[in-house]
């Protein structure tokens, strides 16, 4: 049999094109292999370390030097008795946890505050996590010039706080999920939603009887050093501006800690 050039020719051209393709194929792979295997390694390490970090196994740097920070900050702070007699509401103040605990937060706020409204729920979370390890009070703030129903707003938060805690409560957690509606009309619509006596209510805000005491708060507040709200003290020493709950927690745990049980 005789073979011809011109047919081998094609036959050993298609096998060198395979062979080519195979090659890029293995090389892509293996290439691909090498590419991926530190991705996944990088993903299994920080998958892991978010893990450990979220059971508690390690501590987040960040949270080790601001605790560092925090540390030097309370056992620097100077506080007397008369700054503790000066913060300590003379009378009735809404309040949560026990008030014989060891640390007591007092939180000078604005009804119509944004940032008031977003700390909020952040405290009513870490206090009722603390149990009755913490004190919690609130005293008004109200910055008038920015925040022109704030003043109303405590009016009326007084004159329910002084028919009961528990209406307070409701009513303040309303009060900050629509700050763009505190018209003495709202204000007394939220009052009718909590079960107050509104005969009294009525007649506590047309004497606008915590006038006085929403004053005295503000003088107190100033004094201090309140500059805006929120501004907390922490057993007297003063924390400015909003809190995330990770930050307010160390805070109080902070304090946990530098007291005698």
């Amino acid at each position: 049999m005789i073979i011809r050039v011109n047919d081998a020719a094609p036959a050993e051209f298609d096998l060198r094109k395979t062979r080519r393709k195979r090659l890029m194929l293995i090389l892509f792979s293996v290439l691909g292999f090498l590419i991926l295997l530190p991705l996944v390694w990088f993903g299994y390490l920080t998958v892991g370390y978010y893990l450990r970090l979220k059971s508690g196994a390690i501590v987040d740097p960040n949270a080790r030097r601001m605790q560092a920070s925090l540390s030097s900050y309370v056992a620097n702070a100077k506080v007397t008795p008369a700054d503790i007699e000066r913060l300590t509401p003379a009378g009735l103040a809404p309040e949560l946890g026990n008030r014989s605990a060891r640390v007591t937060v007092i939180e000078f706020a604005d009804y119509q505050c944004p940032f008031c409204k977003e700390q909020a729920p952040i405290v009513r979370r870490v206090i009722a996590a603390m149990g009755n390890q913490v004190h919690f009070l609130i005293r008004d703030f109200p910055v008038s010039e920015i925040h022109p129903d704030a003043r109303n707003a405590a009016l009326a938060a007084n004159c329910i706080l002084a028919q009961g805690q528990d209406p307070y409560w409701r009513f303040h957690d309303l009060v900050y999920m629509d700050q763009e509606h505190m018209s003495p009309d709202d204000l007394r619509k939220l009052a009718t939603f909590v079960n107050v006596d509104m005969a009294q209510y009525d007649a506590c805000m047309e004497a606008r009887t915590y006038d006085r005491k929403i004053d005295k708060d503000v003088d107190d507040g100033r004094r201090a050093g309140v500059q805006g709200t929120p501004t907390f003290f922490v057993n007297g020493v003063r924390f400015q501006g909003l809190m995330d709950e990770k930050t307010f927690t160390l805070v109080l745990n902070q304090f946990l800690e530098a007291q005698p049980k």
